[in-house]
């Protein structure tokens, strides 16, 4: 065993909370989950920063879906998780589609601007993240670790690692959908899609909508 794995398990065995029976969440693998579903948007919709493909492209198509993901998810992180009608949906979706069609720049810079704000809301976690799990330490002992520094200093970590498990379990929804994103987006069918098969991404918008809710403290208490 290491001396840095020696030392870490340890730190996560005792530390100043030794004694205390806490079981380690999946912090690293929170992550790790969140950076697959980042370089799939960086690929897809981030890349048509370089100049915005025509309408047939195929990436024009996955923006149907995501974006239209996260308009709904927008509006019901700030109504409690709540759609009461079919009518309601279908407009949500019809609004994303048309500032896809209309205005793909913006929904290219809103993409960006969530994954800043996820970022920059999440720096210090995440720092103690890739910092912890560095060395040839396997994953429950980084997990330990981590948790250690948060229950040391919960100011300073607890708040962002909540977002930080949250959006695994959103990366989680997304990626188990990602292939089937992809054919669906190159067979050009992502508007009938978004259209008709609301159930199929209830999963996806329920685990964004709490991401996109713990991440802004204006939204209200549900």
């Amino acid at each position: 065993m290491s001396l840095f794995k020696f030392l870490a398990v340890i730190l996560a065995t005792c530390g100043s909370n030794c004694g205390l029976p806490t079981k380690p969440l999946h912090y690293a693998e929170s992550l790790k989950e969140f950076k697959v579903t980042e370089k799939i948007f960086t690929d897809v919709i981030l890349s048509m920063a370089e100049g915005i493909p025509h309408l047939g492209d195929y990436r024009r198509h996955y923006s149907e879906i995501t974006h239209s993901i996260y308009h709904i998810a927008t509006v019901l992180a700030h109504n409690c998780n709540q759609i009461d009608t079919k009518d309601l949906y279908d407009r949500l979706v019809e609004e994303a589609v048309a500032e896809v069609i209309g205005n793909p720049r913006e929904v290219v810079e809103t993409t960006q601007q969530f994954f800043d704000d996820f970022n920059a809301k999440t720096t210090a976690i995440q720092n103690l993240i890739n910092i912890s799990c560095a060395a040839d330490i396997n994953e429950r002992d980084c997990d330990e670790v981590i948790q250690n520094f948060i229950l040391d200093d919960p100011e300073k970590y607890a708040t962002e690692a909540n977002i930080i498990l949250i959006a695994g379990e959103s990366a989680k929804a997304f990626n188990s959908n990602s292939d089937k994103f992809n054919y669906i987006s190159k067979e050009l069918e992502a508007h009938k899609f978004v259209s008709k098969q609301s159930a199929e991404l209830k999963n996806v918008v329920d685990a964004l909508t709490k991401l996109l809710y713990v991440m802004d403290p204006t939204n209200p208490p549900c």
